[in-house]
């Protein structure tokens, strides 16, 4: 029985937030049940399975119930200690995880988090997690008087953000510098079918997903990627030429670690699967790569269309945006109103738009129409793989 497809399926009862973020809530809880005990070959060190995922929805898609849910398994499968704080300074987590190697994060809003990483008394922190990330054998750290040293902290992480405060946080330069290429973002506008108040939680349900939660964390050792490794170097082989051919400067980080995130994903999808060993199969491998593939695509797509990095840009987002809203089209004088923008930089932010073919201006009558144009792949299209819950032992199938 995957847990992955019970788990969406699920949570597809419970909140009409998107499906996709149900399935990387699935992937991290799975990720902070496994921890450091699991790993597999790697380059140069061994590959831990955690994972850092961000779920970004407007208000009102039901971000938190995925995170919330997620927790809630954890410590029904006894795993709730794992659980971190969400204020944290540098010194209280090197503590904690000096004692407790392994953790996990829920983020409520990501953007807060952030701005965790940027105060003062956690300066350096961002480059410290991008290290702890990896899961080092050893960490040394000194605070104050006293050395401690971590052995093999391994973190996962969860959070949710809105489009907004998203943001106003994200700065390309840590994507590019590799704290940010390091995460799995899930932007989505579509909400799951509706489902109202859900009533009293389904403990059957509940306790099957937490007890295979359990059976994970008691899995240790090294998982056998020899019967995948033929077709992994084929598909890390094309992957990398691309890389090198066509990928833009801003995303190279984050598909340089494509590799290892689909090996780490190829991890989760097999105890998912089959919690009793760690042999992966050719299924694990195809299952990882739709999703490291999918993931990457809208997160570059996101990042690239909907995410302004000057206040140009921003206007124009808004424009873009508030046309999409409007089903695709509105008058020249609502989206103005609608904008709050004066109307010498609603002209500039819309012509700009029409020259680059993202909108276009129509008249009817006395009335102007602004459309835009012809419809392209946004990053909230169902290419995500779909989950069968009925399907071949309720396997997550790309094909």
């Amino acid at each position: 029985m995957s847990f992955v497809g019970e788990f969406v399926a699920y949570l597809k009862t419970r909140t009409d937030a998107p499906p996709d973020f149900h399935v990387h809530g699935a992937m991290v809880s799975l990720a902070a049940a496994l921890g450091n005990r699991v790993w597999c070959d790697g380059w140069a060190r061994p590959i831990y399975p955690n994972i850092w995922a961000v779920n970004i929805a407007p208000s009102g898609y039901g971000k938190s119930t995925t995170l919330d849910m997620s927790q809630s398994l954890l410590q029904k499968a006894g795993l709730g200690g794992r659980v971190l704080p969400g204020a944290f300074s540098q010194e209280a987590l090197t503590k904690r995880l000096a004692t407790e190697s392994n953790g996990v994060w829920f983020h409520q809003e990501f953007s807060a988090f952030l701005g965790t990483l940027g105060r003062d008394y956690n300066a350096g922190a961002m480059q410290w997690l991008t290290e702890i990330y990896d899961v080092p054998e050893e960490y040394p750290r000194i605070l104050m008087k006293d050395t401690f040293t971590l052995q093999r902290p391994c973190v996962s992480m969860l959070g949710a953000s809105s489009p907004d405060w998203f943001a106003q946080a994200y700065h390309e330069s840590a994507l590019r510098g590799g704290f940010l290429a390091r995460f799995i973002f899930c932007p989505s506008s579509t909400p799951g079918a509706y489902v109202g108040h859900p009533g009293p939680r389904e403990e059957g349900a509940e306790a099957a997903l937490s007890w295979h939660l359990k059976q994970v964390g008691e899995l240790r050792g090294k998982a056998n990627l020899t019967p995948i490794l033929p077709a992994f170097r084929e598909w890390d082989r094309v992957a990398r030429e691309r890389l090198r051919k066509d990928c833009p400067p801003e995303f190279a980080g984050m598909r340089s670690r494509a590799g290892v995130l689909v090996l780490k994903a190829a991890l989760l999808f097999h105890v998912s699967e089959d919690a009793s060993n760690l042999e992966l199969e050719a299924r694990d491998l195809r299952n990882a790569i739709k999703y490291v593939e999918d993931v990457h695509l809208k997160a570059e797509r996101y990042l690239d269309e909907e995410v302004a990095h000057d206040k140009k840009e921003l206007q124009r987002m808004r424009i873009k945006d508030i046309l999409r809203r409007g089903g695709g089209h509105r008058t020249w004088s609502d989206t103005l109103k609608l904008s709050k923008m004066d109307r010498f930089e609603f002209k500039n932010a819309t012509e700009t738009l029409m020259d680059s073919g993202m909108v276009r201006l129509e008249k009817e009558g006395r009335t102007q129409w602004l459309m835009l144009d012809s419809p392209r792949v946004h990053p909230d299209s169902p290419q995500f793989p779909q989950i069968h819950p009925n399907g071949r032992n309720g396997a997550m199938e790309p094909e």
